[in-house]
């Protein structure tokens, strides 16, 4: 009996984790390009334990214990592309992403394509992050010049000036990147960035692909299963209760 009160308790902390998962998505489900979490589960094996049973013979039979886990993972599924008509405004419409820089020289990696300039006209995201171009310089724009035109590949030019080229990137394998926050990825030192294929859309943004009507759903598929298992473990620990005063 005290197998099901173990295993229900990793149960509720698997659903912990997914509760929390469910709450970053719903913070995070108006930010542009944001990537939303994922939860798994799983049976881990923990290897065998003796049938209950008043001996302890060698060769008593045991069964295999099995505890509940989960998984955190990131959903890259599109986002939608919406339109906004200012000429700012970038979406990814295939695989890849930004390349950005912080204030603090920290490269990091997002699909969120709301872009502006600063003062000095260097294009900077929503964050104020620095919005690189190939090459790895930030990208700056002309002054008194006509509207700025991007063309599918990323490259930017003000008339017939080329201004330089936004930099995409994509990754072999986007479930090695570190989620930092509002939809922003770090690359670790063994995921090098290869070159973009795809295109962009000039005066579009891609929303975020977490529904704010799906994880409420989960919400409530929570806290229905998290009920399930602490009434469990509350039968378990009567039946436990019961059995040493009828024992003793």
């Amino acid at each position: 009996m005290q197998l099901g009160i173990y295993q229900n308790a990793a149960a509720m902390s698997a659903l912990d984790r997914w509760n929390e998962a469910i709450a970053h998505n719903l913070a995070s489900s108006s930010v542009n390009g944001y990537r939303r979490t994922n939860t798994a589960f799983r049976a881990e094996a923990f290897g065998n334990i003796p049938q209950v049973s008043r001996t302890k013979a060698a060769n008593e039979p045991k069964q295999a214990a099995f505890f509940p886990a989960s998984t955190l993972g990131i959903d890259f599924k599109q986002g939608n592309v919406v339109n906004t008509g200012r000429s700012l405004d970038v979406a990814i419409t295939s695989e890849g992403f930004f390349e950005v820089k912080r204030s603090d020289g920290t490269t990091l990696y997002t699909r969120g394509g709301s872009f502006s300039t600063r003062a000095d006209r260097t294009l900077v995201d929503a964050r104020g992050n620095e919005v690189l171009g190939q090459g790895g310089a930030p990208i700056q724009l002309l002054p008194d010049q006509p509207d700025v035109s991007i063309a599918e590949d990323g490259s930017i030019s003000q008339g017939a000036t080329i201004i330089g080229k936004i930099s995409v990137v994509n990754f072999n394998d986007t479930q090695k990147l570190i989620p930092v926050e509002d939809g922003y990825f770090a690359a670790p030192s063994n995921l090098v960035p290869e070159p973009f294929e795809g295109r962009v859309q000039q005066g579009a943004i891609e929303s975020g692909n977490a529904s704010a009507i799906r994880e409420m759903v989960d919400m409530i598929t929570v806290s229905r299963a998290y009920q399930a298992s602490q009434k469990v473990m509350t039968t378990h620990d009567e039946l436990i209760d019961k059995a040493i005063r009828n024992l003793g």
